[in-house]
């Protein structure tokens, strides 16, 4: 790693992405993604693990860097 430190203490939320036949539903259809919970990253990581597999795709955790709310910036993990 390049010294980046992760605090998974940080507070963090996790939204899901609506979805049609376990496909995200485009932005341009005026999908958002919707609140699933709120606690440390720590927590919405366990809570995204504890979801299937087959829909962690549609699944985030925006995390806070010095952008404000509005500019947050989703991590996503890829489905492999």
């Amino acid at each position: 790693m390049d010294g980046t430190e992760i605090k998974f203490d940080a507070p963090s939320v996790l939204r899901k992405w609506p979805s049609l036949k376990n496909e995200r539903i485009s932005n341009s259809w005026g999908a958002r993604p919707y609140f699933v919970s709120e606690g440390t990253l720590d927590e919405c990581i366990q809570q995204f693990m504890s979801k299937p597999a087959s829909q962690h795709h549609l699944y985030e955790i925006p995390h806070r860097s010095s952008a404000t709310v509005s500019e947050r910036r989703p991590m996503r993990r890829t489905h492999s």
